[in-house]
């Protein structure tokens, strides 16, 4: 038996979220580059397939079931829309002494974590 790949995953996806046919074809387009240890933003995935960011989320989700993806944290400044640069595996290694290095905003568990997902196989 051959074991299922991602792009048969996607494959599936893309007929359960109901694309269109210019979504199947950025679908295949955003995920053609895809490696290991790669991100995925589903903000990005939002934006290359036109859909909405809930749904961006569901798919990712749907792939992460599957065991493609994992999620990680991305501690991110709400404030002033900068990035801090760390990544996090669990949302409890996030440390309550974090500042933004732009703003000098104090940053918080609650407010300034992005949800994304990182590669795990293809």
């Amino acid at each position: 038996m051959s074991e299922i790949t991602l792009l048969d995953v996607i494959e599936n996806l893309k007929i359960s979220y109901n694309l269109t046919p210019y979504q199947k074809k950025q679908c295949d387009s955003f995920f053609s580059v895809i490696h290991p240890g790669d991100f995925i933003y589903p903000g990005h995935l939002k934006s290359k397939l036109v859909i909405d960011i809930k749904t961006a989320y569901l798919f990712m989700e749907d792939l992460k079931k599957a065991g493609f993806v994992r999620n990680i944290y991305e501690v991110y400044c709400m404030k002033c829309g900068r990035s801090k640069g760390i990544f996090l595996d669990t949302l409890t290694d996030f440390n309550e002494n974090y500042t933004c290095d732009f703003c000098n905003s104090a940053l918080s568990v609650s407010e300034d974590i992005i949800v994304l997902y990182k590669v795990l196989h293809i």
